[in-house]
């Protein structure tokens, strides 16, 4: 998903974005398809580093690397670059927000800039769904995994109360019942 959503605003800021600024056209947009272009770079990067990430193996062992639910909670409470990712994150919310007001408002540049409103409009809307479905399938990966991980637990709970149970009631049938000697 990553990819697929930031391809487009990635190149259209290489092209339009660049090509703009340096042909002093339309600054305003010009400057926010390049911002955005790089913003998108770090996608790419982060969505790399998180696959590789979650890719390894779960260390039993490990507390902070048991389950996805630990290690996501790891990730997000202490990894230096996950933290940079949220900042990043917020970022771009607001300069999304930014480049909707200065492609649907007058910057004065509105006559010079009409040609780079179809760009701006198609990398706006590719990178809103992008942080609104990111958002949405992080939460609803990371509730998954919590519920998983809490009904695992509970599984295995149960398992050995039944096993702790069948041994119980195995060692009576095969030793006998041993009660203390009455003392009269």
């Amino acid at each position: 998903m990553s990819f697929a959503l930031n391809a487009a605003p990635f190149f259209l800021g290489l092209v339009y974005g660049l090509g703009g600024v340096f042909a002093g056209e339309c600054s305003s947009l010009s400057l926010w398809l390049v911002v955005q272009m790089l913003v998108s770079a770090v996608h790419f990067a982060m969505s790399i580093y998180l696959f590789n990430v979650m890719q390894k193996p779960f260390n039993a062992d490990d507390p902070t690397d048991r389950t996805l639910n630990a290690r996501v909670q790891q990730m997000l409470c202490y990894d230096p670059w996950f933290a940079v990712y949220i900042i990043l994150a917020i970022f771009q919310i607001v300069w999304l927000i930014m480049g909707s007001i200065w492609e649907s408002g007058d910057v004065g540049e509105k006559k010079e800039c009409d040609a780079y409103s179809p760009v701006v409009i198609v990398s706006l809307v590719l990178a809103w769904v992008y942080v609104c479905f990111g958002v949405l399938f992080f939460t609803c990966s990371w509730c998954c995994s919590a519920t998983q991980d809490a009904a695992q637990e509970a599984t295995n709970a149960a398992r050995g109360d039944l096993q702790r149970a069948q041994n119980s009631v195995l060692g009576k049938i095969v030793f006998g019942v041993r009660t203390a000697p009455r003392t009269t």
